[in-house]
């Protein structure tokens, strides 16, 4: 019994440490979480709000700092400057996707920090405490004592502007002025980088964000910051463009489309996609391509704007833009009409509005469908398709390439294509009637036929008599017409 004991006790021991030491796999859902660098800041001092998350998605960031964000397991950090007193509070929401379940989650954190008054400082403070202990003692006599020392608080600055600004390449448009706080510079191409230069109108007010700046082709944004003595902010900004240069250039639609040398700043495309690089003029690119869907994309600029174009490699030519949209409900790629598809009939090809968002599409002539309007769209699987869009019902589905048709005139074909089809079932039987008594007649009149020549063979084909000459030669006419028939027959 001692044995059966210490064997139980020693299986107990052994199953309790292996549940306890097993490692319990938990599934972390997606999420977004806001952290401040402190808790209470005094006015004039800056503190550091981090945004981390956890999945992939777009995070939108607002309050004491406004951004949107596409995170994937990162954190982005924030720089806030305390300008009164108060509070500063980050707030962070969007739907990011969980890496282990793949699913979407709706996510939010904020943290709020406490801005308070920096403390003046006091000269007479060891006086003050003298005299509060003793006024313990003994009253306050109304007489003024003379050289009593009078209580002196100084006063902070708010002045927080600048007395100049100026940039070593271009000039500042419009010219500087202390109450302008927003410039532009345009800059050629090729140029990398800028020195900004800036003195503040209250010397005892601090400035960041001068000196020499590293810049990238398009547009670069500088920031001065100007802080107050009393912790007040005024932000100067400068937006700097530097003209790029493309890469190569090609044509659409008669125009010129330049590929600009950075895709910095393009829109995020689906994971269906992968970089990489194609030769467009015997130049070497960027470019998406989608294996799945049979498409290649490239980014181009025409007018200052930039988008995606689908390109057809083989043919080496720019086929359509290429511009995804959500429409009411329905995630759809803007692109391009075809020459060739835009004429239809009873439509007319213009610029159409569904649900807000302009197409290119067709508005049917006939008034009766005034309401509804079709659009070629391109779906997520990478497949051109119509669309139609009802206005009254704000609704959109895919439209089959068939006519619209009310139910009072769909009723009246019904009706129309019953008729037609009795009429043509009279028509077959009347013709598969006469079809017989044809057939009989022609039966009859080979029969007869055939009957008569035999009777007037053996007419002549006597032998009581000798036949004449031209009775022979009938005979034999008669012998070969004969075996003609029974040939045939």
């Amino acid at each position: 019994m001692k044995l059966k004991n210490i064997i139980s006790m020693c299986l107990g021991v052994i199953l309790t440490c292996t549940i306890f030491l097993t490692p319990i796999n938990i599934k972390a859902n997606a999420a977004v979480s806001v952290n401040a660098s402190a808790g209470t800041v005094y006015v004039g001092d800056s503190v550091t709000f981090t945004v981390s998350a956890s999945g992939a998605g777009t995070i939108t960031v607002s309050g004491a700092a406004n951004a949107s964000l596409w995170m994937e397991n990162n954190s982005e950090s924030f720089t806030v400057t305390a300008g009164s007193v108060g509070s500063l509070t980050v707030s962070a929401s969007g739907v990011l996707a969980s890496y282990d379940d793949e699913n979407d989650y709706n996510v939010s954190d904020s943290v709020t920090v406490n801005v308070i008054a920096r403390p003046t400082v006091n000269n007479n403070n060891n006086n003050n405490i003298n005299n509060n202990n003793n006024n313990t003692q003994k009253p306050i006599e109304n007489t003024p004592v003379e050289n009593d020392p009078v209580e002196e608080t100084k006063t902070l600055s708010s002045d927080s502007s600048l007395k100049s600004l100026s940039v070593s390449e271009g000039s500042l448009s419009p010219t500087f002025k202390a109450g302008t706080t927003s410039y532009k510079v345009s800059l050629a191409a090729g140029t990398s980088s800028i020195k900004v230069n800036a003195s503040a109108n209250d010397a005892s007010a601090s400035i960041s964000g001068t000196g020499e700046k590293k810049l990238k082709s398009g547009n670069n944004t500088i920031s001065i910051v100007v802080t107050a003595e009393d912790g007040s902010t005024t932000t100067y900004k400068i937006e700097v463009y530097v003209d790029e240069k493309p890469l190569t250039t090609t044509k659409f639609n008669g125009e010129e489309l330049n590929v600009p040398a950075s895709s910095e700043g393009a829109a995020k495309l689906s994971k269906a996609f992968s970089e990489t690089k194609i030769k467009m003029n015997d130049v070497e690119i960027p470019a998406w391509k989608a294996e799945s869907l049979g498409i290649t994309l490239v980014y181009l600029e025409k007018d200052g704007k930039t988008n995606y174009y689908i390109y057809d490699e083989q043919k080496q030519q720019v086929t359509s833009i290429y511009e995804p949209i959500s429409v009411l409900g329905q995630n759809l790629i803007k692109v391009d009409v075809p020459s060739k598809l835009q004429s239809r009939t009873g439509m007319k090809f213009q610029e159409v509005e569904v649900d807000g968002i302009k197409f290119s599409g067709w508005v049917f002539e006939d008034k009766k469908y005034e309401n509804y309007v079709l659009i070629y769209v391109m779906s997520e699987g990478g497949k051109y398709q119509y669309y139609l869009y009802e206005k009254t019902q704000n609704t959109l589905q895919l439209y089959m390439n068939t006519a619209l048709i009310s139910q009072e005139e769909y009723e009246a074909y019904v009706k129309k294509m019953e008729k037609r089809q009795n009429t043509n079932m009279m028509i077959i039987f009347g013709l598969g009637g006469l079809s017989v008594v044809l057939a009989g007649l022609c039966v009859f009149a080979f029969t007869r036929k055939k009957i008569t020549s035999y009777k007037k063979f053996d007419k002549i084909s006597t032998d009581h008599r000798p036949l004449t000459k031209g009775e022979h030669m009938e005979v034999d006419g008669l012998k070969d017409v004969y075996q003609d028939e029974e040939e045939n027959s």
